[in-house]
């Protein structure tokens, strides 16, 4: 005998589901069978033959773009010159590493601090609200009457630049520590380094990431544009003088260079960020 379904069941089972919005639902891992990272790929891929067929085909001048082989094979050169390496690329790089570690640094202590002095945020949040309207190359002439044209001047504007995203996503993470977990924290009297570092910073990781990632893109950004405009080395400088003296691959290489960095920074960042909330998980 087969059995019938009762249909006030089926109803109830279906509502049920319907009740809940798509965009609660769990992520999904894959799409067609394959993951994130292999659809990055595949966009890549993709871009670079439209790219090629549209510059080998003549759709666009090669004053204008270069195949895009031609472009990763110059760029491979200048990664094989020892000459580049050492006199463009490591000194981008260095200025790029210290401006983000010290943006990140000074960023958790400003957060830390607005969050511990409701003074302390309330003489802040003004100069925050005008960081985002400030044209920080409007201060570059005067750090170079103080301090003079060169990396020191760079790693200022490029730290002034990242570090306020950082402060105010992590001043977000420190906030939105539930009132339970505050209440729980004071009643087993945690002292000041165990909250810090057992509540505070861990409830602040996924926010913290952001403002990381943020920050890494404002320092490749702000390194290489003031390169571009005001050094006389670097990465963005040579991009510049490139494209003054009409060099389209050495141009597109060292575009293609940055975009490199750009992609193997994030990659770090988002492995670590997953290594510390695996770890946030676990503790």
């Amino acid at each position: 005998m087969t059995a019938v379904a009762d249909p006030a069941s089926t109803r109830r089972h279906t509502s049920s589901r319907r009740a809940i919005p798509k965009y609660l639902g769990t992520a999904r891992k894959t799409v067609l069978g394959m993951r994130p990272g292999v659809w990055a790929g595949i966009v890549f891929v993709v871009l670079g033959a439209l790219i090629e067929a549209a510059t080998r085909f003549g759709l666009v001048d090669r004053a204008t773009l270069l195949p895009m082989t031609e472009i990763v094979g110059r760029a491979t050169g200048l990664l094989l010159s020892e000459s580049f390496l050492t006199q463009t690329l490591v000194p981008t790089l260095q200025l790029i590493l210290i401006s983000f570690v010290l943006a990140v640094v000074l960023g958790v202590l400003i957060a830390y601090g607005l969050w511990r002095s409701s003074f302390f945020r309330r003489a802040v949040e003004p100069y925050l609200d005008l960081y985002y309207a400030l044209p920080t190359f409007a201060l570059y002439p005067i750090l170079v009457l103080l301090i003079g044209a060169g990396p020191v001047s760079i790693l200022i504007l490029s730290v002034t630049f990242s570090l306020v995203v950082v402060a105010t996503n992590t001043f977000v993470g420190f906030d939105s520590v539930p009132r339970a977990v505050l209440e729980l924290s004071a009643s087993l009297r945690l002292k000041h380094g165990a909250y810090l570092r057992k509540v505070l910073l861990p409830n602040a990781v996924p926010a913290m990431a952001v403002g990381a990632r943020l920050a890494l893109v404002y320092s490749i950004v702000m390194v290489l544009a003031t390169q571009f405009i005001l050094s006389t080395e670097g990465l963005g400088h040579f991009i510049s003088f490139a494209y003054d003296n009409y060099d389209v691959a050495d141009m597109y290489a060292g575009v293609f260079i940055t975009c490199l960095i750009a992609l193997v920074g994030s990659l770090v960042l988002t492995g670590v960020e997953r290594r510390l909330n695996r770890h946030r998980r676990s503790a």
